[in-house]
Parts: structure tokens; C-alpha cells; sequence
């Protein structure tokens, strides 16, 4: 290669490995770009980093952005007064994400807390670039029959809504006691979620950053709404309307489908109507065992719910779940059957039986044994 050509790749090369270079002007959709001086950083409890998250855009504000930890309690994240800096402090073996975003979007440092490590790290930038469509100020979110607390909270904070954690702690909380029906709930302090069966799935219309507070009262709104005409039928059926959506949201998480939905729910108040009589004391819903998990994988270590039916008699505290009218209906209107026991193969078919022994025969027909 000649002189001339191996100056030119060494300079491109130069270039290229630069730190980021503002290239959104060309881009009329592109304005601005929010970015973190560190990709990852490893320290020891009680060590501390530095470092900057910067805006570069005219349109948006520094101070509107936000940053926190995913896990407070392996690190922390704090501001430097007066500096644009902010201080990561590590707290206990582990690792979390230091997170800045703003109008929904995000740029983050991995965090790793190690007993003795030396403190080291990457401190390329990391870039994320900002839409004109990141500025709208509303957006349609559906949530489908049978989400869950969590599962709403994730998604509220995935369409910039609010934060998820907002959300959790608030479903939690006693500020919603102005709903009659939020107030009056047996039990309330043994719920993981108070308004776990409360939120009725939907699809709303919500403003971008908002608060958790105005988010969810459009789902206690709607179901406020439905309780109208619920708490009737409820009533004339011999349950109150915690015992209905409480039971609707274990036919929702098991059910493989709407007509599934009413003869699961005729199991289920077979049952608790005379299933200690006939050698069934509990109702042993596997959709109860990890609640307000959905499955083994997901539970903090030494977890055990306390709405586990295979461990517990009856009902659980409450809902498991958001069912929807369908859950809801069958509830209300089960079918008229001898069954106690019930099944699903893996591609959903439904296996029903009077007695263990026909169980146990299904178990093997829906090759689960």
C-alpha cells in the first residue's frame, strides 16, 4: 500500500474510534441524543463512581432527565450538586443498572458490585438518539385479559406512562380508598396488590409521563363503572363481588378458553362447595403457587406465596389476576357438572374428571405423566 493510502486508513481509522460524533442534524426526525461517559463499571461495597449523563438537544431540558438504579440495594445513584455528575455507591455483591432516560428514552451503565474487586471499568459513551415521535404527548395501551399488577406496570412504564415501580407501590397503597369497593375489601393488608382484580383489562388512552396516581385511576374508573351492574348479579348468585373476581381470576389463569372457562369454573365451586367431602379439602390451582409471580423462575429465593391452594383451604386473599367479562360471566353462570378435577395437554385441550382415578388416567392421556 502506498504512503499516501495508509495515512488515509490510519486517519479514517482515527476517526472511526472517536468518541460519538453529533450526526442527528441530518436526520429531520432525530432531536437530540441522551448519552452516559461509562458502558460498565465493576467496584467493591462501599466503593464509588462518577459520572455524567448528558442531553444534547434543543428542545429538551438536562434537568427533566432521570436516573436511578434497577436495584437500589446493590448500588445507588445520587446526584452531585452543581457539577451535572452523579455518584454511583456500591452497596452489597451484585448487579443492577444505572439507568438516565428522558421522554422514554433510555442510556444505562451495568454496574457490577464484587467483594474485593478492584475498581475498573469501560468508559466508551453510550448513545441513544431521541424521535420527534418520542415527544407525543399520548398513547393507546391495551392490556389483555388476565394481566396481572406486574404486568400492567411493565407495560405502563414500556409506553412512558410512568414508572413501573410507581405503579407497584401504588396498587399497594391505601390511596385509592375513595373507590367504596377499594375501602370496604376483606383482607386487604394480606394482599400482595391491594388492587390486584380491580384493574379492568382494556385499552385506555393515557398521557406520557404521567403519574402512577392518574394511570391507574382510569382502570379503578372503568371498573367502577362495571361494578354497577356486577355487584347485583354477584349478590344474587350468593358471593359478594370480591369472592366473584377473586374466583373469575383463577378460571382467567387457567382456563384454555372462553367455553373452558365455564367448566373450570363449575370444578372450581364444586369444590369449595363439597370437595372436603369427597377427599379434595383444597382447590390446588397451580396458577396460585406463585402468585404474584408467574412461575418458579421468577420468585425471590425463599419465597413461598401465601396464596398458594395447595397449601392454603379455600379462596386466596384475593384476585390473582385482571379478569375480564368472560372469566367474569362464567363465574356467575357455571356450567352444571359432577367434575372435581381437571387438565390441559400442551396444545391446550381440556381433560375433565369425577374421581382421582379418572384424573390420573387424563394426566396420561394429556401427556403430562
Amino acid at each position: 500500500m502506498g504512503k499516501s493510502k495508509k495515512m488515509l486508513a490510519c486517519l479514517l481509522a482515527a476517526i472511526m474510534s472517536a468518541a460519538p460524533i453529533t450526526a442527528f442534524a441530518a436526520d429531520t426526525d432525530i432531536i437530540g441524543k441522551l448519552s452516559m461517559d461509562t458502558t460498565s463499571y465493576i467496584m467493591p461495597p462501599g466503593g464509588i463512581y462518577d459520572f455524567k449523563a448528558s442531553l444534547d438537544s434543543s428542545m429538551l431540558k438536562q434537568e427533566d432527565v432521570k436516573v436511578w438504579s434497577s436495584r437500589d440495594g446493590i448500588a445507588k445513584v445520587t446526584p452531585i450538586a452543581g457539577t451535572g455528575k452523579y455518584r454511583i455507591t456500591g452497596l452489597k455483591p451484585g448487579t443492577t443498572y444505572i439507568t438516565s432516560e428522558i421522554k422514554g428514552v433510555h442510556a444505562s451503565i451495568q454496574v457490577t458490585v464484587e467483594t474485593g474487586a478492584k475498581p475498573h471499568g469501560v468508559t466508551n459513551w453510550t448513545t441513544s438518539f431521541i424521535h420527534q415521535s418520542d415527544l407525543s404527548s399520548t398513547v393507546n395501551v391495551t392490556f389483555p385479559e388476565g394481566s396481572t399488577v406486574m404486568s400492567i406496570a411493565a407495560l405502563l412504564e414500556k409506553n412512558r406512562v410512568c414508572s413501573a415501580n410507581d405503579v407497584l407501590e401504588a396498587a399497594k397503597s391505601t390511596q385509592f380508598d375513595s373507590y367504596s369497593f377499594l375501602s370496604t375489601l376483606p383482607n386487604a393488608s394480606a394482599r400482595y396488590y391491594k388492587l390486584e382484580g380491580y384493574l379492568f383489562p382494556d385499552t385506555y388512552n393515557f398521557y406520557r409521563e404521567d403519574s402512577a396516581a392518574n394511570a391507574l385511576k382510569r382502570l379503578l374508573n372503568n371498573m367502577q363503572n362495571k361494578l354497577s351492574t356486577l355487584e347485583a348479579q354477584a349478590a344474587a348468585a350468593g358471593m359478594t363481588t370480591d369472592q366473584t373476581l377473586t374466583i373469575a381470576s383463577l378460571i382467567q389463569a387457567e382456563a384454555a378458553n372462553t367455553s373452558d372457562m365455564y367448566m373450570i369454573s363449575s370444578i372450581l365451586h364444586n369444590r369449595l362447595r363439597d370437595g372436603a367431602q369427597n377427599g379434595i379439602p383444597k382447590l390446588q390451582f397451580d396458577s396460585t403457587m406463585y402468585y404474584p409471580y408467574r412461575s418458579k423462575a421468577e420468585i425471590p429465593a425463599g419465597f413461598s406465596s401465601t396464596y398458594n391452594t395447595y397449601t392454603i383451604s379455600g379462596l386466596p386473599a384475593g384476585p390473582i389476576c385482571n379478569p375480564g367479562s368472560n372469566a367474569i360471566d362464567a363465574t356467575l353462570h357455571p356450567t352444571s357438572t359432577n367434575y372435581y378435577y381437571f387438565c390441559h395437554s400442551a396444545s391446550g385441550t381440556p381433560y375433565y374428571a369425577s374421581t382421582l382415578e379418572e384424573h390420573n388416567q387424563n394426566l396420561i392421556l394429556a401427556g403430562l405423566r
